[in-house]
């Protein structure tokens, strides 16, 4: 589910004869509020990591960087589609979103059969002069492990609903829909030893604020399907009739 900024339910009518008198505008106030909905979600980003330190675990090379981050993506609502900005513009099921800021994370790579010997600041390299049997994990993406990213954006699903000083013809308020600047925190830490992952996602801003947590896993597809294909290959090496050696006749 993703929260959604829904409109204030209105008041019921007094059974008074004497007329309420209306309340007076402010164009500071908001008349929203934060509701979830199921949806689906699809995102894509870029960033450039610059590692800031190594360690190895398990011989395997582990580093810890930071990043340039920029992201968006769009969201869909599959239910009640009464929203804030739904009051203005119609039902409106799709919600666009980006964001810019920094993502710090955990790489591990590759575990090496011969890995190359570390320097004095703790980088692998290849010793002069270069040993072909010596490995290095230049050459092989990194395993995204665990991350944090902190953004600043524009959500569309938190669109706010901004009194004015202006009034229809009946004399009700006009209001307008509003995209405020808003902060995003999104973690995810992964359980050692266990494809489990734990994370939240909080998004803040003047308004309705959000904070979400979760929990999951994570797997790598590839080697699923290498496994699978394992587990067919022994299946059918067994199920073939094995020959029995003839004896050897004696002399």
């Amino acid at each position: 589910s993703i929260p959604v900024s829904a409109t204030m339910p209105a008041a019921t009518a007094s059974a008074s004869p004497t007329p309420t008198p209306a309340p007076a505008t402010n164009a500071t106030s908001f008349d929203s509020f934060v509701a979830s909905r199921k949806a689906g979600f699809a995102q894509a980003g870029v960033y450039v990591p610059i590692n800031v330190s190594f360690w190895k675990n398990q011989r395997r090379l582990n580093t810890l960087f930071i990043a340039p981050l920029a992201k968006g993506g769009v969201m869909t609502i599959t239910g009640n589609k009464q929203t804030a900005e739904a009051t203005v513009f119609g039902d409106d099921d799709v919600y666009n979103f980006f964001s810019f800021g920094i993502r710090v994370g955990h790489f591990r790579y590759r575990r090496l059969t011969n890995p190359c010997p570390l320097n004095a600041e703790g980088v692998p390299t290849r010793p002069s002069p270069p040993n072909d049997d010596c490995e290095v994990n230049e050459d092989y993406a990194p395993e995204l492990v665990s991350w944090l990213d902190i953004t600043r954006g524009k959500w569309e699903n938190f669109d706010l609903m901004e009194l004015t000083d202006l009034v229809d013809a009946a004399g009700n308020p006009i209001r307008r829909p509003v995209r405020r600047w808003r902060w995003q925190a999104e973690g995810r830490l992964k359980i050692p030893e266990t494809p489990f992952l734990v994370g939240f996602d909080g998004n803040f801003g003047k308004g309705p604020d959000d904070l979400r947590f979760g929990f999951g896993i994570r797997f790598d597809v590839g080697r699923v399907l290498r496994t699978l294909k394992i587990a067919d290959a022994l299946e059918k090496e067994q199920a073939q009739p094995k020959e029995n050696p003839q004896p050897t006749p004696a002399k």
